[in-house]
């Protein structure tokens, strides 16, 4: 016979910091968004009589994982903007604005590439309330039956003001990086080893948002089969002139992506956070600067 302490018919448990998911959201007539966000749940339950808890810490995290890994690295996006061609290969596209006037961005990708969800899941204030309320119910489904709720948060560093974002590939990366994603975190610029808010400002607005991408994957339409695939199924390609094709060979095959060219920032080597440091340092001429501090994401990043 088991000895029950806990005399309550409910109890609840929290694990903070379960994981991380890095990656983009396509928003209607605004475009991809780099995110990342750190991810806390709680769950309410009825104490197991045979082990007296709710449920098993590491057990709860592993449930938790196999329903957000499926989010991670990914372009998450509406039903209405994509279409399917064949058992694996998907068409994305999103009409958008930018500086320049009505644009669009496009992609030619791989089903394992992005996230579909219903057009009024995904808009630029609900997104977030919307995904917490979809990771909690599909975390639940999975869970055993004393487990009768649960509160998925994520957490973002949204609330600064040195908050960036941004999108980047990257071809012979071995793991998730080859798909097209993004990351969110924070940018700090220090002069005389304190940080400097005026000029971490000003180059905020330059680079806030950019899509990096090595010129390597630059590729002229005519010489693309995923392209044409793109311009059937989306012919208002011919009436936009400031997009620029990029194409790239991943392990699974060619992914063609189209963005307007205000969105891009050039490197001439892949767009690696080490790389996309040193590039902001060079180009924005920020020389008389103690150190420049990038985050790719949650807890991780650069120093230079």
């Amino acid at each position: 016979m088991s000895c029950q302490m806990i005399e309550s018919n409910q109890i609840k448990i929290f694990t903070n910091d379960v994981t991380n998911i890095d990656c983009a959201l396509l928003l209607p007539e605004i475009g991809p968004r780099g995110q990342s966000w750190k991810v806390d749940i709680e769950w309410a339950g009825k104490v197991n009589d045979d082990n007296n808890v709710i449920l098993d810490f590491s057990y709860a995290k592993k449930l938790a994982k196999k329903i957000l890994e499926q989010y991670d690295h990914k372009i998450i996006t509406r039903k209405s903007s994509v279409i399917k061609i064949s058992d694996i290969k998907f068409l994305v596209a999103e009409n958008i604005t930018t500086s320049s006037g009505p644009s669009l961005f496009a992609m030619n990708t791989f089903e394992d590439t992005i996230v579909v969800l219903e057009d009024s899941m995904v808009t630029e204030k609900e997104i977030k309330k919307n995904l917490e309320i979809l990771l909690a119910d599909s975390i639940l489904e999975l869970c055993p039956e004393n487990i009768v709720s649960l509160k998925v948060k994520l957490n973002d560093y949204s609330n600064k003001n040195t908050y960036w974002s941004y999108n980047h590939i990257l071809k012979n990366h071995q793991g998730n990086c080859q798909k097209f994603h993004g990351h969110s975190g924070m940018l700090s610029i220090f002069t005389k080893g304190k940080l400097d808010y005026d000029l971490t400002s000003k180059v905020l607005k330059i680079i806030n948002n950019s899509f990096f991408v090595s010129e390597s994957y630059k590729t002229a339409p005519e010489n693309s089969n995923l392209y044409k695939d793109l311009s059937d199924y989306f012919p208002q390609l011919k009436n936009i002139h400031d997009t620029v094709l990029i194409e790239y060979r991943g392990t699974k095959g060619p992914v063609a992506i189209i963005a307007p060219n205000s969105i891009l920032n050039w490197l001439p080597v892949e767009s690696t956070i080490e790389n996309i440091a040193y590039h902001i340092k060079k180009t924005l001429n920020l020389s008389d600067c103690t150190k420049i501090q990038i985050s790719e994401g949650i807890n991780k990043g650069v120093i230079m």
